[in-house]
């Protein structure tokens, strides 16, 4: 039996707080000799048993129990061995004790209880279902030690062949070590069989366009056997060959060429007629194909001429189409290192254009600049899209203040005409559709009516406060059916009539037909509509329309006009239109731009040419506003769009209001400037990303230039299959950076960097990286896993497993039962500290005990107690002596001495 203590220096603050019991004891008044005593002795007491208990005070002694943990390896790799190993365990039996208890835990990527330690042997029969793609000896070590209870030999038996490539082994065995756990190893012999794989596939990272190359696979392969060779370039089949694999290291070399520049995915895949494992059969490599950058410009009307001419100016290799030709699939798109998109309506921009553009920019890391103009932007349908979001700005407004109520009357043409169909639906149908979808769009404090005419107007609601009216307006809307013909002049009245008596603040008619009306009368309620600030949009439908008419109604009115052969265009049309009522985008004025936020487009720039107009848009959180017009709007806005980027200039490109901005050097620096910023970033030659997969994660390894002066590194990383992940990266070491994605998957990834200096500024630089099949099915790795259970054992402590009997046989050590009573000592302590406050409370208490300690002090001779309530204080008195008795009695002659003793035995009694 020994004692010790896990806080020994409590004990020092015995000394200290029986001193300073004893020096309150000599305040205490009111109280006998030996209730100052009793107490002191009662507290003191109660001070030691809580420092003891704080001291973590234990009594302990030498216990025979071992327990062992079996940590079994159930990765692809060591499955089966470690199962053939049954005979081997079965055997080692016979030399257990009965003093010894067994548990197991089996591993593989992860690692779970197989069988609770106790007095029962393991019978090497598995249950518990981890993954096998990879080996965690780690994790089945740190399990394995959570298992054992304090007071008994703590030993762990390891059966794996060592290969480990998730985790830190040899750093869990330093903590094991710390807390007395000794780790022997049984090294199961593993026989990989008939194995061939794919080691390697190797490319020049930076290749020209145009030039030969090679590229080589590595095939390691245990027995001789032939297989197919296939070897795919971005899933195009480049190479499909038979070939010959001899037992060993094969190489084989496949020559290639690339005739577009940009970035290029290598998949190489082995049939082998005779394998074990498939998972190893398949390999990622990418290089990057160097060629002159390339540009491709989108317009209308010949809007993107100057655009074209500034970056034919700089060399770049420029292709020019129309919305309607734009490609329609991202690997068309993939070759152009930008695409500049230039005051283009969005009904001339396909979907699938659209779609393959925002994963060309968010995925590919492409850039897009898109420049306005009167059919870009709101203006030209951009709100809602796929465009506004790929974009830097919105196409709402920014609103001071609240938002002005609006007054919308819907002047439908409902002739007989208007039953025309398309694919089975007609006019009448798909105008009805477009009104429902506007009332949707609109607030309730907004006021809507809608007005149907053929040869006469008929109100289906007259304007009123939407409210709670929408569903019943929604259902008039609905029962609307063609028929007569078309008189659109006395509607038109009719409309303005309502509309200028509401209180809306801003009104707003929108005219639909499909025909022929009047074609004069109009300038009067024209010039009505204009004094009383009502506009009026027009939408012509199929060639029947009075497109001419239309268009000049709108024009002269302040809206604008629409022509669609396509029915199903209306409902797209009419949220525009309710989208963009009262608001004024356009800005018809010359003002000169204020730089906004810092941006390498501008830098070392410090004036620009005027400005004569631009659309009004509202700059996104996140996104940067290089130049800012007088209205503190956006003129030139940037930002990162997943791993490429986007830009808008606000004003156009065709000199309508950039005449002196096209004409000036500092103008067209900014542009190009623009176009060189968005544009897709070569992979660098500087910077080398690795990654290792470790269990459901994958470790991207970044290795970059020294410099001090880096404050923090991110990423954006994108997988072949369109995933895509953020990443922050931390220093390992000098120039080596390490983070984590939970991705596993097989394949190249692209990833772009931004890397922020202590001062703020941030470069981007694109890289690549490869993640290839799980380590634990490399052939080449097997003879390595000796070397890491050795370090295991050795740091522990433990040893080889050779033969049955070392199964079981623990190596000598001293392991102690340890009892703890700070618990005890607390609840002692507790009941002491009551008994002290009780005693002191009731004083009936304190006199029973007071007498108890007088009566063992004086033989149990009685003692006369005086008992002051008021004063809580007993005085005892001594007797008098016989000898002064005597005295007195002898002198009662004496009348003085007679007094005296009278007056005494009063006072005594």
């Amino acid at each position: 039996m020994r004692v010790s203590f896990d806080n020994a220096f409590w004990l020092l603050l015995i000394p200290i707080f029986i001193g300073v019991i004893i020096f309150t004891a000599f305040k205490m008044k009111g109280y006998s000799k030996i209730k100052r005593n009793f107490f002191t002795v009662i507290r003191s007491i109660v001070c030691i048993l809580l420092i003891l208990a704080l001291s973590g005070i234990r009594f302990s002694k030498v216990t025979d129990t071992v327990t062992t943990i079996f940590a079994v390896d159930l990765s692809a790799s060591s499955r089966e061995a470690a199962e053939k190993s049954k005979d081997f365990f079965d055997q080692s039996k016979k030399y257990t004790d009965d003093n010894m208890r067994y548990g197991a835990v089996v591993f593989g990527s992860n690692a779970v209880v197989e069988k609770k330690p106790d007095e029962n042997i393991f019978d090497w029969s598995f249950k518990g279902y981890v993954s096998d793609s990879s080996t965690n000896i780690e994790e089945g070590l740190k399990l394995s030690s959570t298992l054992f209870d304090d007071n008994t030999a703590k030993r762990i038996v390891l059966v794996s062949d060592g290969v480990e490539n998730t985790g830190d082994v040899v750093k869990e065995a330093g903590i094991l070590k710390s807390k007395n756990i000794t780790v022997d190893a049984y090294i199961p012999k593993v026989n990989m069989g008939d194995e061939v794989q794919i080691t390697s596939l190797n490319v020049d990272r930076y290749i020209n366009r145009n030039v030969s190359y090679q590229v080589g696979v590595t095939i390691d392969s245990t027995i001789n056997t032939n297989s197919v060779l296939k070897l795919y370039k971005d899933n195009n089949l480049v190479y499909n060959e038979n070939i010959v694999i001899n037992k060993g290291t094969n190489n084989i070399a496949v020559n290639d060429i690339s005739t577009e520049g940009g970035f290029v995915i290598y998949r190489a895949v082995i049939e082998p007629e005779i394998d074990t494992y498939s998972e190893n059969n398949q390999i990622y490599e990418s290089c990057y194909i160097e060629d002159v950058p390339s540009v491709l410009v989108i317009d209308e009307n010949d809007s993107g001429r100057e655009i074209k001419k500034i970056l034919e100016a700089s060399k770049l290799n420029v292709v020019s189409s129309d919305g309607k030709s734009a490609p329609s699939t991202i690997e068309q798109l993939e070759k152009y290192d930008a695409v500049v998109i230039s005051d283009v309506n969005i009904d001339n921009l396909s979907q699938e254009f659209l779609q393959s553009l925002d994963l060309y920019v968010k995925n590919m890391g492409g850039g897009l600049l898109v420049t306005s103009g009167e059919n870009s932007l709101a203006l030209g349908g951009y709100f809602g899209t796929q465009l506004e979001t790929m974009l830097p700005v919105d196409m709402q407004l920014k609103t001071e203040g609240e938002n002005p109520d609006i007054g919308m009357v819907f002047v439908i043409d409902h002739s007989g005409s208007m039953s025309d169909a398309n694919y089975g639906i007609s006019r009448m149908e798909m105008a009805k559709e477009a009104v429902i979808r506007s009332i949707d769009t609109l607030r309730a404090e907004d006021t809507v009516g809608v007005l149907s005419f053929d040869d006469f107007p008929e109100w289906v609601w007259e304007p009123t406060v939407l409210g709670e009216n929408g569903t019943a307006i929604k259902n008039e809307v609905a029962k609307m059916q063609p028929d007569g013909g078309t008189s659109i002049l006395p509607a038109l009245n009719e409309a303005y009539e309502k509309l200028s008596v509401t209180n809306a603040k801003i009104k707003h008619i929108i005219l639909l037909t499909d025909g022929q009306a009047e074609t004069t009368g109009y300038d009067s309620v024209i010039k009505s509509m204009n004094n009383e600030g009502i506009t009026l949009s027009t939408v012509a439908v199929g060639s029947g329309a009075d497109t001419k008419l239309l268009k000049s109604l709108a024009e002269k009115s302040n809206g604008r006009y629409y022509f669609t052969n396509e029915f199903t265009d209306l409902p797209k049309i009419f949220a525009n239109e309710t989208f963009l009522a009262g608001k004024d985008y356009i800005n018809n004025r010359n003002f000169y731009p204020s730089a906004g936020s810092y941006s390498e487009i501008t830098e070392n720039i410090s004036e620009v040419p005027q400005v004569g107009g631009y659309i009004s848009s509202t700059l996104k959180s996140g996104a940067d506003m290089v130049l800012e017009t007088d209205k503190e709007e956006p003129l030139l806005a940037t930002w990162q769009y997943g791993i490429g980027r986007s830009a808008v200039w606000t004003s156009d490109v065709n000199g309508k209001w950039t005449s002196d901005w096209l004409s000036s050097d500092t103008g067209n620096t900014i542009l190009r400037n623009t176009v060189s910023w968005i544009m897709k970033k070569q992979i660098s030659d500087e910077v080398k990303a690795t990654a290792e997969i470790n269990g459901s994660e994958s470790i991207i390894t970044l290795e970059i230039p020294k410099n001090n002066n880096i404050n923090n590194i991110s990423g954006k990383i994108v997988s072949f299959d369109n995933k895509e992940y953020d990443v922050n990266f931390e220093a390992v070491l000098a120039g080596v950076f390490t983070g984590k994605i939970p991705e596993t998957t097989e394949g190249a990834y692209v990833m772009n960097i931004q890397v922020t200096d202590k001062e703020g500024k941030t470069e981007n630089i694109n890289t690549a990286f490869n993640i290839h099949y799980p380590l634990e099915y490399d052939i080449t790795r097997v003879s390595q896993g000796d070397n890491i259970i050795n370090k295991i054992v050795e740091t522990t402590g433990g040893k080889i497993i050779s033969s049955p009997s070392d199964v079981y046989s623990a190596n000598e050590s001293v392991v102690y039962d340890t009892v703890k009573i700070d618990k005890i000592l607390i609840v002692l302590a507790l009941i002491v500290f009551l008994f002290d406050v009780f005693a002191r409370r009731f004083y009936f208490v304190s006199d029973k005990v007071e007498k108890i300690i007088v009566g063992i002090f004086n033989g149990r001779k009685e003692v006369k107690v005086s008992e002051n309530k008021n004063v809580k204080t007993k005085v005892v008195k001594q007797e008098i002596t016989k000898e002064t008795e005597n005295t007195v009695k002898s002198s009662q002659t004496n009348s003085t001495a007679a007094k005296l003793l009278k007056n005494k035995k009063k006072r005594e009694k």
